[in-house]
């Protein structure tokens, strides 16, 4: 009768730990899980930097049918004439840090694509007081949407 009920408590105690483990992994994924890629894409492509400790240049593309054109539109912020020069000068300087990386052969962004009717993020620390200072372009992430092709392009540097 003893030993059944130090069976019955292993296997208690071990679908606890399993439960425990379960759900850090789904949480683990949830925190780590880029929010602002909006899910239903039909296609990836993903280029991480898989050498990086520290430093990382990731690119990224995400494709969509023209039915997400509208919920872009309500998460992201519109791109104006006034930015366009903006959002280029990131875009141009994520070009020099993939070549410095000698990974062009998977980067074919063309910054020609961006007008006014495409959408972005960008998240920029160099604006940021965390006892921190970095300069421009040593760490930014943009999410740039393009409406003509509905890709959503995913650019993160941090050097």
């Amino acid at each position: 009768m003893g030993e059944s009920k130090n069976i019955v408590k292993i296997i208690v105690i071990a679908l606890v730990v399993f439960s425990i483990c379960a759900l850090g992994i789904f949480f683990l994924d949830y925190l780590i899980s880029d929010n602002n890629v909006i899910k239903g894409y039909y296609k990836t492509e993903e280029y991480f930097d898989s050498f990086a400790t520290q430093d990382s240049v990731d690119y990224c593309k995400y494709y969509y049918t023209s039915e997400y054109d509208a919920i872009f539109s309500n998460r992201y912020s519109k791109i104006s004439g006034e930015n366009i020069p903006k959002i280029k000068e990131y875009f141009n300087k994520f070009k020099e840090w993939m070549d410095a990386c000698d990974r062009l052969n998977v980067y074919d962004f063309d910054e020609n694509i961006i007008d006014n009717n495409d959408f972005y993020l960008l998240y920029d620390k160099s604006n940021h007081n965390n006892s921190i200072e970095y300069k421009k372009f040593e760490y930014f992430t943009i999410h740039f949407y393009d409406t003509n092709s509905h890709i959503l392009y995913y650019i993160h540097a941090n050097i």
